[in-house]
């Protein structure tokens, strides 16, 4: 290990321990605000009992900050709007991140790139955002995640990307940080620029505040796009799997017509060959099925035909006679040991009976 990494590592792991005095810091401080005795001023009345979905005449928030009712919010797992998936890192009702910032290693090659995708391998590297491709200089993380950290701009606990800024750890930047900052033009790429942010948050705060009244659809844009995939690739899905229970059939179809046509046995190898189906495992397999489901015979040495109407008849024609002889022999022999004693006059009709199938 290079002594960049070495002092990368030590540089992360103070990070790290930074992070958790925080989060210390800040239990202990609503820690204290819970044991302060409640003032109460006897000339105020009291406030009447807060209904299910309000707390103090304000609506809840979900994880992600938007005003929800409760058949909209999934307490448990995720927020509905934003399909926030990492709900653990919060309390319920606590001001989330719409927009989720996701790792990436390139475009994917059926999708292309997503919302939130953070290419750290172009150069520059690029997040992708609703109101357009920002360039920034970026610090990779070490465990290809986006860090699940506070922002430094907003306050909003999610996925950060850190902004080389010039400062030894950067700056935390959440999603809809990333927005705002796009939307009001400043230059990221830069470390003048992340500066100039830096200097400026309240002024970002404002602006995102506005933002999200007079353009929210810039912060639900991932979470639409999530919906729209979703239901393509369902449909996708639907779609290909019908093509293939058609495929099966016509496979199926197309055998029976050629073992019909050619009326002879013919090896799996013949029937692939004369179908060009190019595929003499799925030829197989495809036969052995249809074999157990008596749909074709099946003859020695891997034939397989089915029975002319012709030849059908011709069996069933001369099936009679042979089972009346059979049939007679059988009884003589049932009566012979009936006559000796070797069997019971039951076993001899339960015998007799299923012979002459009674």
């Amino acid at each position: 290990m290079g002594i960049f990494d070495k002092v990368k590592k030590l540089a992360d792991n103070i990070e790290k321990k930074v992070e958790n005095l925080d989060d210390s810091i800040k239990k202990y401080d609503d820690k204290l605000s819970e044991d302060e005795p409640e003032v109460v001023e006897t000339s105020v009345e009291q406030d009447e009992p807060k209904s299910e979905g309000e707390t103090n005449n304000e609506p809840v928030t979900a994880c992600c900050g938007a005003p929800f009712s409760t058949e909209e919010f999934q307490s448990e797992s995720m927020c509905t709007l934003c399909f926030t998936d990492n709900a653990e890192v919060l309390d319920s009702g606590e001001p989330y991140c719409y927009f989720i910032l996701k790792y990436c290693m390139g475009e994917d090659s059926l999708h292309g790139y997503k919302l939130g995708d953070v290419d750290h391998h172009s150069d520059p590297k690029i997040v992708h955002l609703p109101n357009g491709e920002l360039n920034a200089l970026l610090i990779k993380p070490s465990d290809l995640h986006m860090p699940i950290r506070t922002c430094d701009f907003l306050g909003l606990r999610s996925a950060v990307a850190h902004l080389d800024g010039g400062s030894f750890f950067g700056m935390n930047a959440c999603g809809d940080a990333l927005i705002t900052m796009k939307d009001m033009g400043y230059d990221l790429n830069t470390k003048e620029g992340i500066k100039k942010a830096k200097n400026e948050k309240e002024k970002i705060k404002d602006h995102y505040k506005q933002l999200k009244k007079e353009k929210l659809s810039l912060f639900t844009a991932q979470a639409e796009q999530k919906k729209r995939r979703d239901a393509e690739e369902k449909k996708w899905s639907e779609d290909y799997e019908r093509q293939q229970k058609q495929d099966e059939e016509d496979l199926k179809n197309n055998i029976i017509n050629l073992l019909k046509d050619k009326a002879i046995k013919m090896p799996v190898s013949d029937i692939n060959a004369h179908l060009k189906f190019k595929d003499i495992d799925k030829i197989k397999e495809k036969c052995e099925e249809m074999y157990q489901n008596d749909e074709i015979s099946y003859a020695s040495n891997g034939r397989y035909f089915i029975l002319t109407e012709e030849k059908k008849k011709s069996k069933i024609a001369s099936a009679p006679k042979s089972e009346e002889v059979d049939i007679v022999k059988e009884l003589e022999k049932l009566k012979d040991l009936l006559d000796k004693g070797l069997i019971t006059k039951e076993q001899y009709d339960a015998k007799s009976n299923k012979l002459l199938g009674l």
